[in-house]
């Protein structure tokens, strides 16, 4: 995870007489997540960016959403990355012990991740 965060945000409407004021009706509580998932190239290690949230205090649903948002993302065989199949399955008991272990600390494999992206971007290209 790269951030979670839970707070109140302002619920606005376009105010009926005037199309450039809006009204404020009320506040709901928002739980939102960026988390970021390697992403290899042929040439460099890359983080992608997966955006998650929900209404209420749901730390859970959100990280499920931010992973399943990059996984959907990038092509490839694995189930995730199947639209059809992410429907189907997404809300099993199962997926809770996953994204239980996503909410705890994860500085170090992060880091590590992180140096060595810009250990790759440092790298010259080799031509073959």
């Amino acid at each position: 995870m790269g951030e979670l965060r839970c707070g109140y945000v302002e619920l606005e409407v376009p105010y009926l007489f005037d199309e450039k004021e809006s009204i404020c009706i009320g506040e709901i509580l928002l739980t939102e997540v960026e988390g970021f998932v390697p992403e290899d190239d042929d040439k460099k290690l890359k983080l992608g960016v997966g955006y998650g949230a929900v209404l209420g205090r749901n730390e859970n649903k959100a990280i499920s959403m931010a992973v399943l948002d990059a996984s959907l993302e990038s092509e490839g065989p694995a189930p995730t990355q199947d639209e059809e199949f992410v429907l189907l399955h997404g809300d099993s008991l199962e997926m809770n012990g996953f994204i239980s272990h996503l909410k705890l600390p994860h500085y170090v494999t992060f880091q590590s991740k992180l140096d060595s992206v810009r250990k790759t971007r440092k790298e010259p290209e080799h031509e073959s």
